[in-house]
């Protein structure tokens, strides 16, 4: 049963079962691969409860709706919830941030997704447009970790850059240019060469993705 449903909204979706696991890598952290997927999928094997509970919030369904009418009560996920202002636009200076930047809404995150880190290391950041669809869509929230650079070529990242401008894209570095890639090929590349570089800045990375249920 469960393994059909994850399935069923994995194809409702459009997705493969590899971009299943690299949107369950990406967006959470999970060590995920194809293979993972399929043995999910053919009953071979259930995924942990976090795990569910991400495969949940990717889908925007609620574990119920995975599991049928079973319940799952894990006792290795904490109660403690921790509340997060949405930001609404990425904007120079974030530290200092503008009360017209807040979008006036809140969210609670279970303190578990913050693996250990201080509430004050992240963000929540609400996305806007669709030039990172399909693996973010407009209304997305994501926990940003803050730090000051990607950890590989071609991570999703939110950005800085021109002293003014924000964005959420991949940062990809070649020789001589830093692209500021969008997921959705109606879109094009943002490329960044010469002293312009210098004011391209690294806000943080997504670590966790929060969708509505109904969107």
């Amino acid at each position: 049963m469960l393994g059909s449903k994850i399935r069923e909204l994995r194809k409702e979706a459009k997705y493969t079962q590899e971009d299943l696991a690299r949107l369950l890598r990406n967006n959470y952290g999970l060590g995920t691969d194809r293979a993972m997927v399929s043995k999910w999928e053919t009953g071979f094997q259930e995924p942990q409860v976090h795990t569910l509970k991400c495969i949940a919030n990717l889908f925007g369904v609620t574990i119920d709706e995975l599991n049928g009418e079973t319940v799952i009560n894990s006792p290795s996920l904490s109660l403690n919830n921790v509340d997060f202002a949405v930001i609404g636009d990425i904007a120079a200076g974030f530290d200092k941030i503008a009360v017209e930047e807040w979008t006036g809404d809140s969210i609670s995150i279970p303190k578990d997704f913050l693996k250990g880190h201080s509430q004050d290391e992240f963000f929540v950041l609400r996305v806007t447009g669709d030039s990172m669809y399909p693996d973010y869509k407009n209304g997305d929230k994501l926990l940003i970790f803050k730090q000051q650079a990607v950890d590989y070529s071609g991570q999703v990242a939110a950005v800085i850059y021109g002293n003014e401008y924000g964005t959420l894209k991949k940062v990809e570095y070649r020789k001589d240019s830093i692209h500021l890639v969008p997921i959705n090929p109606q879109y094009t590349s943002e490329i960044i060469n010469g002293a312009d570089m210098d004011c391209v800045h690294i806000l943080g990375v997504p670590k966790l993705l929060i969708r509505d249920i109904d969107d």
